[in-house]
């Protein structure tokens, strides 16, 4: 998504970066690892008058969350029920 978090950075920002710079700030971040604050939205419900509050996280959170993504997926996934979707 190109929506600014917390840091006011998108992916495109992420992009100017070498492949280098991207890896050795995400092995750093890793080392103590805490997650910053997210922006909270809201938006609406589909059908409703209502809103439903969503948090955005910043780039570098959303970074780190797809790079373990891309490591427990292939651990976890095979163990889960063929029929299972998580709800």
């Amino acid at each position: 998504s190109n929506t600014k978090g917390t840091d006011g950075k998108t992916i495109d920002d992420i992009k100017e970066l070498t492949d280098e710079t991207v890896i050795n700030t995400v092995r750093e971040m890793l080392a103590d690892y805490k997650p910053k604050s997210v922006r909270r939205v809201y938006i609406p419900k589909p059908g409703s008058d209502k809103k439903r509050p969503l948090g955005i996280p910043c780039i570098w959170d959303r970074l780190v969350q797809q790079c373990i993504l891309q490591v427990l997926e292939p651990i976890c996934e095979p163990k889960f029920h063929n029929h299972s979707y998580g709800f």
